[in-house]
């Protein structure tokens, strides 16, 4: 079977496979067709994206009776059973720990090799205030003072925010 976009002898491109047959057609078809497939993919993408996400990883839907996994590569939802969900869940889990234990020779080469800093530490001759170190690359963030105290406002409230969040018990 033809890879999508494969063009043939007579100039005729393959555009899908419908009902067992496949569908070939001219390069303004395959135009057409990359254009709708954009489109289609943006509209998804952007609801998945928005504010509102209709489910959660792991929660129930009674319609079809299956538990959300994640949105596919479309953006399309993904549903599974409850051992899906939790073998999923595993495999979050197992690739963090990786990741962590794989940068900390990293994170602790960066520590040691450069300068201790505190967040609020300023420097006269570039007129900067120190931000953060990304502990994985080492670069060092700085501000000037209104920018600065715009990002510790901002910190402050996500903390604010987190607490709450997490204070709200379910009942």
């Amino acid at each position: 079977m033809p890879k999508h976009g494969t063009v043939r002898e007579d100039g005729k491109i393959y555009l899908r496979t419908r009902l067992g047959k496949q569908i070939w057609g001219t390069q303004e078809d395959w135009d057409n067709a990359q254009s709708w497939r954009r489109q289609y993919n943006l509209k998804k993408m952007l609801e998945h994206r928005s504010k509102d996400k209709k489910w959660k990883i792991g929660e129930f839907n009674s319609e079809n009776g299956l538990y959300y996994l994640r949105a596919s590569g479309n953006y399309t939802p993904m549903w599974g059973t409850l051992e899906q969900v939790q073998k999923l869940r595993e495999q979050k889990r197992a690739m963090k720990l990786a990741y962590k234990e794989k940068m900390r020779p990293v994170k602790a080469e960066n520590i040691q090799n450069n300068p201790k800093r505190r967040r609020g530490d300023f420097d006269p001759i570039l007129n900067l205030y120190f931000y953060k170190r990304n502990c994985l690359t080492g670069v060092e963030i700085w501000y000037p003072k209104e920018k600065f105290q715009h990002y510790i406002n901002m910190d402050k409230q996500t903390r604010k925010r987190n607490a709450k969040r997490r204070n709200s018990a379910p009942d």
